[in-house]
């Protein structure tokens, strides 16, 4: 995991990432959760700061006992200091975790 560019602050908000400037940004998201018996839906989406949606995937599992891995990303334009968020939900029935994820972003080009 690397930060060359003070995206993530790990004292205030830990759940954001924030632009650093302007400009056409990838956002994406990966998330595996563990296996679980039950056919319960999974969701992961990154919202900007005024909640819309950027990228979801929405999946069910399957009652084999098998992990659920899902991921997005997406192209987003942004300015200086807007913030992005990583939201996860499941519905098993039940406690379920992450086994692993990851959430980040590159800026990609200026704004035109």
């Amino acid at each position: 995991t690397w930060d060359t560019d003070t995206l993530h602050n790990t004292g205030a908000n830990t759940e954001l990432l924030t632009a650093s400037m302007d400009g056409i940004w990838l956002v994406y998201a990966e998330l595996t959760w563990a296996a679980f018996t039950d056919t319960g839906q999974r969701l992961i989406q990154v919202v900007n700061q005024a909640g819309s949606v950027i990228c979801a995937d929405t999946r069910f599992s399957s009652a084999d006992n098998r992990a659920v891995v899902q991921g997005c990303m997406s192209q987003v334009a942004l300015v200086t200091s807007n913030t992005v968020k990583l939201q996860v939900r499941q519905r098993s029935g039940g406690n379920l975790n992450a086994d692993s994820g990851r959430f980040g972003m590159l800026w990609l080009r200026p704004l035109a």
